[in-house]
């Protein structure tokens, strides 16, 4: 057997180079595929999480928006409240100016001794 020329293991050589460079080239589009794959179920996993992460902030959305709504009719019932508790000073005050009328009709007349002596009025806030 003899040696193959100088020129065609050269020509052997150019043929084979570019079957290399192919093979690499082919290998980084697979490794960049795994890639691409890897990165798409991590976003799968992320696009899960953020949708778990959605639905526990719509729960507490309607949480809050239930809070608002118990917030409002409190303050609703706190301004009926008020108004009724203004109405009752408004009665307690009639009610001691009676009482005062009739003391001083009493103290007119002692005869009549129509008026219990007054108790001790607790004092208006």
């Amino acid at each position: 057997m003899s040696n193959p020329p100088p020129a065609c293991l050269a020509l052997v050589a150019v043929l084979l180079l570019p079957g290399c460079v192919f093979r690499d080239i082919d290998n980084r589009i697979a490794a960049t595929g795994a890639s691409i794959d890897r990165a798409h179920a991590e976003l799968g996993l992320v696009k899960a999480e953020v949708a778990r992460v959605a639905d526990v902030l719509d729960n507490r959305l309607a949480a809050i928006n239930q809070t608002n709504q118990h917030l409002a009719a409190m303050r609703q019932d706190t301004a009926t409240m008020a108004a009724i508790q203004a109405s009752l000073r408004a009665i307690q005050d009639h009610l001691a100016s009676f009482r005062q009328t009739i003391e001083n009709v009493d103290n007119a007349i002692p005869l009549l001794d129509v008026a219990d002596p007054a108790p001790a009025r607790p004092p208006t806030p």
